[in-house]
């Protein structure tokens, strides 16, 4: 381990003065106390001798032996034993003094610490506090040991325990440990050997290291992670280190990062493991990546984030990288001229879906309904369309369409366009075209930026015909998986809309135009406790900002239905601020989404015509999913607060996917 090797050069420096001193001390405490001694209650030593190393000993990092190997563990080890055998001389003088006790410490009520200058004595009983539960012997090898690791770690290589003691007074024992810290070891001059690709100044600026620094522990460990992370992340992914050539000048250590930089490397093939829904092409769009081009490490993480959020997968596991010669069979081992295969395996998710859906409610006997169809990989090609049509009652209708573009013109960002017609009897319609981008921030969030053109007409009183060019901008931060999946989900998103209005009344023949402007958000969040426990909770609320005084009745945002208000009509109440708490708590059974929930909704609707007090509404009730051989079929009843089972509304559906 490197850190073992570091001590070795130290050791040879101090070996002799701490030899020297050790046996002096132990010749006079044999004289005075030799039957008093205690054995096992030593916890002197270096602080470094049981370091972890710095780096591991995965592919990428190797140690180098010095020739004076064997005469440095010999040394080390003669070391630690003087050590051990003084500490415990040290503390067999107050042992002695409290022999009528043994080794039992019920009366030890507190640590406290001598020496010490690097960390406060209370710090120090944090990283060691007193056990009833162990002797005096064992409670001084474990504060020992925790003292020298709270030293290592602060770079204190040459830090040690001297001494023990107890000492007893009318509240009880005190366990005294008296501390010699030394001085930080810290790096001196270091280079690089074997880069011919990369300069000294290059990989210096990567590693974050400098002359004089502490060597605290796990800072080679990094600095040389840093190198060859730099270093896949420009076409070279089987590039290595290995630390080697110390120096000990003084307090300092200098050291050699010997760099095996490997071939250069560039994209092959890129596949899916056990799957097939994305072609070749598609997928190097959803990665980011080209054939041809130099390998980057990072620029593949960056791409798997990608390919999470393309909902295509239900996970998406650790590629698998190997090179070959370029025409030759992949193998794990780099050859000149390397080409990288990747592959990526995946578990796919089923993407295509038919869903429809009955509503009745008893007291209005109102039967609402609507059906459904998606489609989220057209061809294997990542491409999605979707529409549906849904009756939401009072002679209300709606039809939707849509289609998404991803990884525009192989970039990673996405587009779509929709389609979307309201129709009320034959008084009112509204048709609006939408165009969006969405752009990935990061593996969770993403922005998204767009037009609406939206065009109504309303023979009903007045007669007005209405066109309004709104744009929109909204951002979306995903993470889990879907809702009432196996996984813990979280799900924000804010949207905001602004733009002109204009008005031509008919029957007047004059024209006006007016500023609309609103904003819409979201936050879902899905806790899962337990083996099949799911709590979830989905807050949902809309605004118009601005020109809410003129805003016609199908401009205000809605309140009802089981999109918002369960056990209430579809659209029951109309409003320019609307808002809704979604609970639900159930329990999942089986993997194809069957659960049985209960739940309980609140709304806010802020309408003029009502007082404060009845413009908030509550609905409950209960919902169960069974899977079925040709879908989940599903059954809700909601029940608006303070009225009977009677004026409940069901919702009945059945969801295929495949």
């Amino acid at each position: 381990m490197i850190m073992k090797s570091v001590l070795r050069a130290t050791m040879m420096k101090t070996a002799a003065a701490d030899d020297k001193r050790d046996m002096d001390r132990r010749g006079a405490s044999d004289h005075c106390r030799r039957d008093e001694r205690v054995k096992g209650a030593s916890v002197r030593g270096s602080c470094g001798s049981d370091m972890k190393g710095v780096l591991d000993g995965g592919r990428r990092h190797e140690y180098g032996k010095g020739c004076l190997v064997l005469r440095l563990i010999l040394s080390a080890s003669l070391l630690m034993f003087l050590s051990l055998v003084s500490a415990s001389l040290g503390l067999s003088a107050v042992q002695a003094s409290t022999s009528g006790e043994g080794s039992s410490r019920k009366n030890l009520v507190r640590l406290d610490f001598a020496g010490n200058t690097v960390f406060a004595s209370s710090r120090l009983r944090a990283f060691c506090a007193a056990s009833e539960d162990l002797s005096r012997e064992e409670m001084g090898e474990r504060v020992g040991q925790r003292v020298l690791a709270a030293y290592r770690d602060a770079g204190y290589l040459g830090a040690a325990v001297e001494s023990t003691s107890v000492v007893r007074t009318d509240r009880g024992e005190t366990m005294l440990v008296h501390i010699r810290e030394g001085q930080p070891a810290r790096i001196g001059e270091f280079g690089f050997s074997g880069n011919t690709h990369f300069s000294f100044e290059e990989l210096a600026a990567t590693c974050g290291l400098r002359e004089g620094m502490a060597l605290t522990a796990g800072l080679l460990d990094t600095a040389s992670e840093r190198v060859v992370t730099y270093m896949a992340d420009r076409g070279f992914p089987f590039a290595g280190t290995k630390i080697g050539d110390f120096r000990l000048d003084g307090n300092s250590i200098g050291f050699v990062f010997m760099i095996r930089e490997g071939p250069f490397c560039t994209v092959g093939d890129v596949a899916l493991e056990n799957s097939s829904a994305l072609n070749s092409k598609a997928l190097k769009r959803a990665l980011g990546i080209k054939s041809g081009e130099g390998y980057s490490e990072r620029s593949l993480r960056r791409g798997l984030g990608y390919l999470k959020r393309t909902a295509l997968f239900a996970e998406v596991g650790e590629p698998v990288v190997s090179v070959s010669a370029q025409g030759a069979p992949p193998s794990p081992e780099p050859n000149p001229e390397s080409r990288v295969r990747i592959a990526v395996p995946v578990r796919d998710r089923k993407t295509t879906s038919i869903a429809g859906a009955i509503g009745f409610r008893g007291r209005t006997n109102e039967v609402t309904g609507g059906v459904s169809l998606s489609l989220l990989n057209i061809a294997r090609t990542g491409r999605s369309a979707k529409t549906s049509w849904e009756a939401t009652g009072r002679n209300v209708s709606s039809f939707y369409l849509s289609y998404a573009e991803p990884w525009v013109m192989g970039l990673p960002f996405s587009s779509s366009v929709s389609f979307e017609q309201v129709v009320r009897d034959t008084l009112f319609a509204r048709t609006a075209l939408g165009l969006v981008l969405k752009v990935p921030l990061s593996s969770l969030a993403s922005a998204q930026v767009g037009a609406n053109l939206e065009k109504a007409v309303n023979t009903e009183g007045a007669r007005t015909r209405t066109s309004r060019l709104a744009w929109l901008a909204g951002i979306e931060l995903l993470s889990g998986g879907p809702v009432w999946s196996s996984e813990n989900s979280f799900v924000a998103a804010l949207e905001g809309t602004r733009g002109d209005k204009k008005v031509a009344h008919l029957l007047e023949n004059r024209t006006n135009k007016e500023t609309l402007s609103t904003l819409s958000g979201r936050m879902l969040l899905q806790r899962r406790f337990g083996r099949n426990q799911i709590c979830l909770v989905d807050v949902k609320a809309s605004a118009i900002l601005e020109g809410t005084e003129l805003a016609t009745p199908d401009e205000l945002f809605s309140l009802g239905g089981k999109r918002t208000l369960r056990g209430y009509s579809e659209r029951q109440f109309l409003a320019s601020t609307v808002g809704s708490i979604q609970t639900e708590y159930g329990l999942a059974v089986g993997d194809e989404g069957g659960r049985a929930f209960v739940f309980m909704d609140y709304g806010y609707a802020c309408t003029q015509a009502l007082s404060t007090a009845d413009r908030f509404h509550i609905g409950y009730g209960v919902g169960l999913r069974v899977p079925s051989p040709v879908g989940l079929a599903g059954i809700d009843l909601g029940i608006p607060s303070g009225e009977s089972l009677s004026s409940g509304k069901i919702h009945v559906g059945l969801e295929g996917t495949f």
